[in-house]
């Protein structure tokens, strides 16, 4: 029989069989008492709500035909509790092993999924047929609370999860940073054991019994052929656990790397999640189970994985031999039509060999796109064309400095629109290799003749950028001082040198002032320069951080070593 399950949060009531006793009215709002009835491993146990003495009361007894809480064990309801909505609730663990579930809203708790000051939780037990009757607490404190700043709520929860006619009730924490794809997951967890009613280790639920039970079942097959080249789609960005931290091993595009999950067990449940481009079809995927190189003797390779979007889920089999292929096999698998998301998801299922002593290793994982076999050059030149250009430019930004380099490479060759998406992605490039680039930018290099810098939209977005990389801009800005001659972009690269960094500003500028002094071909060119680099050297001196720079080019020496021309615009 086909094991069936639904995964529900402890505030989604479930049908359950509730003993109630009946030999007295309630008189005050709450919930009828509920008795769970005695088995062979276990006794009887009759669990009361008391509106007015703000109490849980619980007994046990060998029998549950005449089993009562009045007298029982009691336990304080805490301050603020919603009694009105309150429920008790006999929960089948297994045919001979039950508990009794008390939930009680705390005030200003709300819906699901809005702010909520939680439920306080009360679960018992009889003890064990064998012995004395006797109350067992196996849970109490409150629930579904969110503590924790903004973005970093985590908060404890109770699952229960039907199992046919039983259920399994798991406790973790749920935290606002590790969601799969926009689902709760639920980490840290711990199962009751049905038998001695206590709590263990128990996998991640990462994903719900029900989206687990209908998922599309694919399997991937042996795939003949080298790794495909270029940029990845996919970049990890959250793991539930990763040896070392190297969550993104499995997203680099080096076989020889390895994302391994680090929790007990087989690995179930643990996750990665990968940013995607919703504009970008992904029709199937590709995977390297064994890392190339010395693998380490305790790696177990999946037998089933997990893919999922934001609003589907593909359960993954591996060949039966998959755990023995040799380091580097490649895996394909072909979604039935292609995807679009902006997040991807890969979790852990089932695993080859002795995977309780193991730990589940994957080597990497790929998106199949139109973009496969691409080089950097052909994204870069796509850029241009509008029905690639997302795409191209989502594939390019998940790339490294190669990357950027085929961006910067291909910018003068591309349309205006175009250039535009080129600078965004340059600026995820380190500064060093991007300054230059954003100089000739603001020199308006390639741009026409009819450039201006203080209008030009691309001027005035890369000399943000170059605001942002203070030290390699300084460089870049002054090597184009030294280098443009007797130009408007020797002016323009002045100030903005003058903007960023005055002190450097000052002697770059004076260096190059006697070179105005000959006049160009132009008739009154030299003039403008000069007056251009007057007022960026002004500019320059009225900063806190240049007046130095200027006091120090006025002092005697190196004052006497400047040109006449260089000495009358400093005066100035």
């Amino acid at each position: 029989m086909a094991l069936r399950s639904k995964l529900l949060l402890l505030a989604v009531g479930a049908s359950s069989v509730v003993f109630t006793h009946g030999l007295a009215s309630v008189a005050h709002a709450g919930p009828a008492p509920a008795v769970a009835s005695a088995s062979s491993r276990q006794h009887a146990l009759a669990v009361a709500l008391d509106g007015e003495r703000r109490e849980v009361t619980a007994q046990a007894c060998r029998e549950a035909e005449r089993c009562v809480a009045t007298g029982g064990r009691s336990y304080a309801i805490p301050a603020g509790a919603d009694l009105a909505n309150a429920t008790l609730e006999v929960v089948s663990l297994a045919p001979d092993s039950r508990v009794v579930l008390v939930d009680v809203p705390l005030s200003g708790a709300e819906p699901a999924g809005s702010a909520s000051k939680g439920r306080w939780v009360l679960l018992l037990a009889a003890s064990a047929a064998k012995g004395a009757p006797h109350v067992e607490k196996l849970l109490v404190g409150t629930l579904d609370r969110p503590e924790g700043l903004e973005g970093e709520e985590r908060s404890k929860v109770l699952l229960r999860e039907r199992e046919g006619g039983h259920e399994r009730l798991l406790l973790g924490r749920r935290y606002a940073h590790a969601g799969l794809c926009g689902r709760p997951t639920t980490m840290r967890v711990s199962k009751l054991d049905p038998a001695d009613r206590t709590w263990s280790e128990a996998p991640t639920v990462a994903l719900s019994a029900a989206e687990r039970e209908a998922a599309v079942p694919l399997i991937a097959e042996r795939a003949e052929g080298g790794w495909p080249e270029g940029p990845s789609l996919l970049h990890a960005r959250l793991a539930s656990s990763a040896l070392g931290g190297q969550r993104s091993a499995l997203t680099d595009g080096d076989l020889a790397t390895s994302w391994v999950e680090t929790r007990p067990g087989v690995g179930e449940g643990e996750f990665v999640v990968m940013s995607g481009e919703a504009s970008v079809p992904v029709s199937g995927f590709d995977l390297v189970l064994r890392a190339k190189g010395d693998a380490p003797p305790d790696r177990a390779a999946p037998r089933r994985v997990f893919v999922a979007t934001r609003d589907q889920v593909f359960s993954i089999a591996l060949g039966e031999d998959a755990g023995q292929e040799a380091p580097g096999q490649r895996y394909s698998v072909g979604l039935p039509k292609p995807v679009r998301s902006d997040c991807y998801a890969l979790v852990l299922d089932e695993a080859f060999g002795d995977a309780s002593h193991q730990a589940v290793a994957i080597a990497e994982l790929r998106a199949q796109t139109p973009f496969d076999g691409m080089t950097l050059e052909a994204l870069a030149a796509a850029l241009d064309d509008e029905a690639k250009a997302e795409g191209a430019a989502a594939l390019l930004n998940a790339g490294d400095a190669e990357a950027v380099t085929a961006v910067m490479n291909a910018y003068p060759q591309l349309s205006f629109d175009a250039r535009r998406r080129a600078l965004d992605l340059v600026g995820s490039g380190p500064c060093t290799a991007t300054a230059p680039f954003y100089v000739e930018r603001v020199l308006g290099r390639g741009a026409g003749d009819d450039f201006d810098p203080a209008l030009d939209p691309i001027a005035r977005a890369a000399r943000d950028r170059l605001r942002r990389c203070r030290q390699p801009a300084t460089a870049a800005l002054g090597a184009a001082i030294s280098e443009a001659g007797v130009t408007k972009e020797r002016v323009w690269a002045a100030r903005e040198l003058a903007e960023i960094e005055p002190a450097q500003a000052v002697p770059a500028i004076l260096a190059v002032l006697a070179e105005g002094s000959t006049a160009p071909s132009e008739s009154g060119a030299k003039d403008e320069v000069r007056r251009g680099l007057r007022v960026a050297l002004a500019t320059a001196a009225r900063d806190r951080h240049g007046a130095p720079a200027v006091q120090a080019a006025l002092a005697a020496p190196a004052f006497a070593a400047l040109s006449p021309v260089e000495r009358v615009d400093l005066l100035r």
